[in-house]
């Protein structure tokens, strides 16, 4: 590692300790609240609704915790949003109740946008743009890293009773030490900027009902992957070992992909990760009847498919946009993937509450099969952007619009009114090409 960067690591790595704390504690939740659902009788449709709350609340959080920053700075939003979500761990933990965990499910989701943001917006401010890139991965590695911690600490946390949630209140809570007392000076105020996403859609297609449809299919997998897993009698341990391993496959996968993608047509490359996607979830829909024993396998080949695709639609939204625009895009995908996510668990749990556990994949298949024929459809219509050009591949978080700073030297975008504009190529689609 180069010194410069190794400086800089050390000097934020308050900012990375409060990261990790906030995922595992995250992670762990996550899992959790669908376990618990079950085992006090809570029926899967009622598990869908309450786990879309989050997806809610964190849309809402995108859009209005920039405003908050403004009024109070860093530090507060951070110390206040961390003891309110430390507060909803254990109120979990107090009563239960679809309609109570759904109202606390939205402001977690509120919560966790303000705290991912503030150490984002710091991220991106204290690395120098010739390390943005670097930065960046390293960050999804700890966020990676962290997440298969927290999914992990569900094997040894008892899911009946209100210790687990205390672990979560704790992890989150202890968030707030390394970040109150960094020596680092706090960023400037978070801008707040609004996108057209017609006009975003106009841009690329794909990028936006690729983010659509990842939000429809990844929202019902966390929220009812655990509930999947755990059938059959399954324990905690097989859970934590089911959910981990597809963020594994998607930690292992990433950057291939992402290397691939650079060099051709990125829409075939994301075309190519749905239908895979697609395979994966039609096989463990079949593996509880017909091949248990390969559940683990599949789901990781599942997330080492699925969890690159986010990062692969935001890349491919990027060649499609002037040096400059890449924050507005980000913000506009994010906010895309947002409503879908607060949707998908709802549709999911009423299929499974209807036909039984192997829905949650046959749905997750059928999203992503709809995405890939779209994809199919749009390279027929659109040609590719030149190799030499496309926006190089970086793996993103997805979790707030914060951590997507402007271009090293990028234009500054003109701002008209109150709303900045996007310049995207509006060239009609030409005629359908010849296949390839």
């Amino acid at each position: 590692m180069a010194e410069p960067l190794r400086r800089t690591i050390l000097a934020i790595s308050p900012l990375f300790a409060g990261l990790a704390l906030l995922v595992i504690g995250h992670g762990l939740q996550t899992t959790l609240l669908p376990l618990r659902a079950k085992a006090d009788g809570i029926l899967a449709r009622d598990v869908g609704f309450l786990m879309s709350g989050y997806y809610v609340g964190f849309v809402l959080g995108c859009i209005l915790v920039p405003r908050v920053v403004q009024r109070v700075g860093h530090i507060r939003t951070f110390a206040s949003f961390a003891a309110l979500g430390a507060a909803i761990a254990l109120g979990y933990g107090l009563y239960v109740d679809p309609v109570l965990w759904g109202i606390l499910r939205g402001l977690n989701g509120f919560c966790f946008a303000g705290l991912f943001m503030v150490i984002e917006s710091w991220l991106n401010e204290r690395v120098a743009d010739e390390a943005r890139g670097r930065m960046n991965s390293f960050y999804r590695v700890i966020d990676l890293a962290a997440l298969t911690g927290g999914q992990a600490l569900i094997a040894i946390a008892p899911v009946q009773g209100p210790h687990a949630f205390m672990y979560v209140a704790i992890a989150i809570s202890l968030a707030l030490v390394p970040i109150t007392f960094s020596t680092s000076g706090a960023p400037a105020p978070i801008a707040s900027a609004r996108l057209p996403l017609r006009a975003l859609f106009r841009a690329s297609p794909v990028g936006v009902i690729g983010c659509l449809a990842i939000g429809l299919s990844n929202g019902a997998f966390w929220s009812l992957g655990p509930l999947f897993a755990s059938g059959e009698g399954r324990g905690e341990s097989f859970v934590a070992a089911f959910m981990g391993l597809a963020v594994v496959g998607g930690a292992l996968l990433a950057y291939p992909i992402g290397i691939v993608s650079d060099r051709l047509d990125r829409r075939r490359v994301i075309a190519g990760a749905l239908f895979v996607t697609t395979a994966m979830a039609v096989l463990l829909s079949l593996s509880e009847r017909y091949m248990p024993g390969a559940l683990l396998p599949l789901v990781a080949l599942y997330g080492g498919a699925m969890l690159p695709l986010y990062s692969l639609c935001v890349a491919h939204t990027n060649d499609r946009l002037a040096a400059g625009q890449f924050v507005y895009a980000s913000r506009g995908l994010l906010l895309v993937f947002g409503v879908g996510a607060s949707l998908g668990p709802s549709i999911a749990a009423a299929l499974v509450q209807g036909l039984g556990q192997w829905a949650l994949f046959g749905y997750t298949g059928v999203v992503f099969g709809l995405a890939g024929l779209f994809t199919i459809y749009r390279i027929f219509r659109r040609e590719p952007v030149a190799v030499a050009e496309p926006v190089g591949f970086a793996g993103v978080s997805g979790t707030t619009p914060s951590v997507f700073g402007p271009e090293p030297g990028a234009p500054q975008v003109e701002p008209i009114g109150d709303e900045e504009t996007v310049i995207i190529d509006q060239e009609p689609d030409p005629k359908p090409a010849a296949p390839p």
